[in-house]
C-alpha cells in the first residue's frame, strides 16, 4: 500500500510527457497530490494536466523545460519557489545507444547534465525545505545497467551509476529525517526511450513485445516508498549477486552481447 498521500502538498515529476513519468504523474495525483509537470513538450504536459485535474481533481503546473541546460533548472527551481514541495521525481534522462566514438559530443555533455547534473542540483536546492517539512520523498529514476558497465552504452550507464549512488548515498544521510529516498532501477519498459535513440519502429515494436508496462514501474516504485531504497525487477536482483560472482571481463561480455542484439549492430 502507497504511503504518498501522507506527504500531501505538491510533486515535481521531471519528464513527465511520456513513460513512467507520466504514469507516475497519474498514480501520484491519484492520492490527493498536486503536480508540477516537468518536460520539454508543452502540448502534452498540458493534456497530461487536464487529465489528472478532471480525473483527481488535484492542481497542476506545467513548466515546458530542458532541464539539460542551467537555465532550465533555474526556471523550474523559480517556478516552484511559493510551492508546498514534498516530493521531488527525478525521471528525466535520455541513452544513445552505439559505439562510444561516434557519439556526438554534444549528445554527450547533454546527457550527463540531465541524467545526472540536474537531478543533484534540484535536490540540493529543495532538500532544506523537505527538511523543514519532516515529511516527504525523493525518487530518482536510475536502470539495471546502474549495476553494470555496459558497452555501446557507456554513457547511459555510467549516468544512471551515478543516480543509484546518488540515491543510496542520500537515503543514508536522510535516515530518521521523514524523507523517504528511492532508487528505481527498472529493465526494459514501454516508454519513449528506444524513439529517442531513434530506433526503427517495427524493431521498437518487437523488443517491446517483453517490456514492462510504464504503470506497472510506476506502482511499484510509489509502493516501495518508505520500505526499502532500491527497488527492480527480479533481473535486477540476479544482476546484483551476479556481479558479486563473475568477472568482470564475463559482465562485460554479456552486457557486449545485449547491447548488440537490442541495437541491432554487427
Amino acid at each position: 500500500m502507497s504511503k504518498v498521500s501522507s506527504y500531501e502538498g505538491w510533486a515535481i515529476i521531471t519528464g513527465a510527457s511520456s513513460g513512467i513519468g507520466l504514469e507516475l504523474a497519474k498514480q501520484i495525483a491519484e492520492e490527493g497530490i498536486h503536480c508540477v509537470l516537468v518536460a520539454r513538450s508543452e502540448d502534452k504536459l498540458i493534456a497530461l494536466a487536464e487529465e489528472i485535474e478532471e480525473e483527481y481533481e488535484v492542481a497542476t503546473l506545467v513548466l515546458a523545460l530542458d532541464l539539460a541546460t542551467e537555465e532550465g533548472i533555474d526556471a523550474l527551481l523559480d517556478g516552484v519557489d511559493d510551492l508546498d514541495i514534498s516530493m521531488i521525481v527525478n525521471n528525466a534522462g535520455f541513452g544513445d545507444g552505439g559505439a562510444f566514438h561516434t557519439r556526438d559530443p554534444e549528445r554527450i555533455a547533454e546527457m550527463i547534465k540531465l541524467n545526472c547534473l540536474a537531478p543533484a542540483l534540484i535536490t540540493r536546492s529543495l532538500l532544506p525545505y523537505l527538511l523543514e517539512r519532516e515529511n516527504g520523498a525523493i525518487i530518482t529514476v536510475a536502470s539495471i545497467l546502474a549495476l553494470v558497465p555496459c558497452p555501446l552504452e557507456a554513457t547511459y550507464a555510467a549516468t544512471k551509476a551515478f543516480d543509484l549512488s546518488f540515491s543510496e548515498g542520500l537515503a543514508g544521510e536522510l535516515k530518521g529525517t521523514g524523507i523517504d529516498v528511492l532508487a528505481l532501477c527498472p529493465a526494459l519498459t514501454e516508454t519513449g526511450f528506444l524513439e529517442a535513440e531513434g530506433m526503427d519502429e517495427d524493431r521498437i515494436q518487437h523488443i517491446y513485445r517483453k517490456a514492462v508496462p510504464a504503470a506497472t514501474i510506476a506502482t511499484m516504485a510509489l509502493d516501495a516508498l518508505g520500505k526499502c531504497t532500491v527497488i527492480g525487477p527480479r533481473d535486477f536482483k540476479l544482476l546484483s549477486f551476479g556481479r558479486r560472482l563473475l568477472p568482470g571481463k564475463m559482465i562485460n561480455a554479456l552486457t557486449a552481447v545485449m547491447s548488440k542484439n537490442l541495437l541491432e549492430i554487427d
